[in-house]
C-alpha cells in the first residue's frame, strides 16, 4: 500500500510542529479469516514550526545576518519518521467480501527533528558540526491504533483495492540533543508525550498466491 496523508501535532509535539503532510508506503497480509498483519512506514514534513529553534541568531528586527553582512535566506521545517508493526482484524460487509471496517493497532518506532535550512550558505553556526545544536532530534517509542474503510477484494478482481483511515500516534519520545545554543540548557534525557492523529488515503497494490488450476484427463 501507499498512501497521503495529513498530520495535526498535539500535546508536546504541537509546541514545536503545526501542521504536517504524511506519505508513506506499508506491507501487509490479509488472512483468509480476515486476520490483518502489516509493516508501515511514514515520513511527516511541513513548514510550520512553533519553536524558534534560531532565536539566538537573530536581531531586534527577527532576521538573521550571513558572513556575506546580508540577510540570510534561512528556514525552518519540521520532518518526522515513524515505522511500526500492527495487527487486527477487518469486519467485512458481506460474508465472503473483503471490503469493510479495519480495526488496527501497532508498535513501533519515532523519530523527529527540526530541518534549519540555510540556503544562502552564508551562517556557519547552522552548518556541518554545529548543526545538532539546533535540530532538537527526539526519538523514542510510539503506540499506534487505526480504524477505517479498507478495499482489498480478490486479486483477479476488477476495481481499485484502497483504504481511508484515521490513525492516532502516542510517542513516549526523549531529546537526545545534550545541548541547545539557543537556550543554552539541555534537553538530553528529558520525556515527552507527542501526539499525532492522521488521516490517510492510500491504495492497495495486491500480491496474490495461488493453487495451480486442476487438470482433467478423459
Amino acid at each position: 500500500g501507499i498512501h497521503y496523508g495529513t498530520s495535526i501535532p498535539m500535546a508536546d509535539l504541537k509546541d514545536r510542529f503545526g501542521y504536517l503532510n504524511n506519505i508513506g508506503a506499508k506491507t501487509e497480509f490479509l488472512s483468509r479469516k480476515n486476520w490483518y498483519y502489516r509493516l508501515s512506514a511514514n515520513y511527516h514534513f511541513g513548514t510550520q514550526v512553533n519553536e524558534d529553534v534560531l532565536s539566538n541568531l537573530r536581531t531586534s528586527t527577527g532576521n538573521i545576518i550571513g558572513n556575506d553582512k546580508r540577510f540570510a535566506d534561512i528556514f525552518m521545517r519540521g520532518r518526522l519518521w515513524h515505522v511500526t508493526f500492527g495487527f487486527g482484524k477487518l469486519f467485512p460487509f458481506t460474508a465472503r467480501g473483503k471490503t469493510g471496517i479495519l480495526v488496527n493497532a501497532g508498535v513501533g518506532f519515532i523519530s523527529h527533528k527540526v530541518r534549519v535550512q540555510d540556503d544562502s550558505q552564508s551562517v556557519p553556526q547552522v552548518l556541518d558540526f554545529n548543526l545538532p545544536g539546533y535540530d532538537r532530534l527526539t526519538a523514542g517509542l510510539v503506540t499506534q491504533q487505526q480504524i477505517g474503510i479498507y478495499s482489498n477484494e480478490a486479486a483477479r478482481g476488477v476495481g481499485v483495492k484502497y483504504y481511508l483511515l484515521m490513525e492516532l500516534n502516542q510517542g513516549f519520545t526523549e531529546g537526545l540533543r545534550t545541548f541547545n545554543y539557543s537556550t543554552n540548557t539541555s534537553e538530553k534525557g528529558q520525556r515527552r508525550f507527542d501526539l499525532l492523529p492522521c488521516f490517510k488515503a492510500g491504495i492497495l497494490l495486491p500480491i496474490g498466491v495461488y493453487e495451480p488450476g486442476k487438470e482433467y484427463f478423459y
